[in-house]
């Protein structure tokens, strides 16, 4: 059985997707790892080479951006795909229970995922899992990744570990992503989603900077034990890469 690791996005390193982590993570549990650029103007590209990842290149195309971007996965070269959002970091702990999982027939995955912000200080569990194991040439990304199928899946339990969404960890990068998100989804996006995260994200006037300016974004303290691969990020408030 081999497998493949995916992700994609735009401007990764500029908006402070951790996407180094994330590729980080997943490397030592498949035999290739295909990431697709989106037009990035930042050094995204160079940070795919540095990390050993098959790059392809999609195309800024309005609402169709991601899903046009998803459907690249179809190109890698394993039986099953591991996906990751570019600010997603897995648990090492759930991809050994991912490994098991897929040693013992299970093919379509789910897992739990939690959601990060103010630098590691807040942190919930989203309310359902998330499909992000499955065979090659399945599904789009609206159907695939974010929602359970109808077909039976897999789910790890939360016990075996989580899947660290870290979309709002960094302050310094909050304005610029959310530029980048408008250009993948064809709109401004909000950040705060009802009953996923710990609080209203969504600032009017001055009120963004203000938030931004307060101390909790340099604790350095977590609710949960951080993944190894995380921890050096801790009291940053800007995502600089060093590989």
């Amino acid at each position: 059985m081999k497998i493949s690791g995916f992700t994609f996005g735009h401007n990764l390193i500029e908006g402070g997707y951790v996407v180094c982590e994330a590729i980080l993570t997943v490397w030592p549990f498949v035999s290739e790892i295909v990431a697709v650029d989106i037009e990035s103007t930042d050094n995204t590209r160079h940070v795919f080479e540095q990390l050993g990842c098959r790059i392809l290149d999609s195309k800024l195309n309005g609402t169709d951006t991601v899903n046009d971007a998803f459907k690249l996965h179809t190109a890698c070269q394993g039986d099953l795909i591991i996906f990751f959002e570019a600010d997603e970091v897995y648990d090492e702990r759930l991809l050994d229970a991912v490994t098991w999982a897929i040693e013992t027939s299970h093919r379509d995955i789910a897992v739990h995922r939690i959601q990060v912000t103010q630098n590691f200080q807040r942190i919930k569990e989203y309310p359902i899992p998330v499909h992000r194991i499955f065979p090659n040439g399945g599904g789009s990304y609206v159907q695939h990744p974010t929602r359970l199928p109808d077909y039976p899946v897999h789910i790890i339990p939360p016990t075996s570990g989580y899947l660290w969404d870290c979309s709002g960890v960094f302050r310094d990068n909050w304005k610029q992503r959310k530029l980048n998100q408008a250009k993948l989804f064809g709109q401004p996006r909000n950040i705060y989603v009802p009953g996923h995260f710990t609080e209203h994200f969504e600032f009017w006037g001055n009120q963004e900077d203000e938030e931004l300016a307060k101390d909790y974004w340099l604790a350095t303290a977590s609710p949960l034990v951080l993944p190894e691969v995380l921890r050096g990020l801790v009291g940053v408030t800007k995502y600089d890469p060093h590989i």
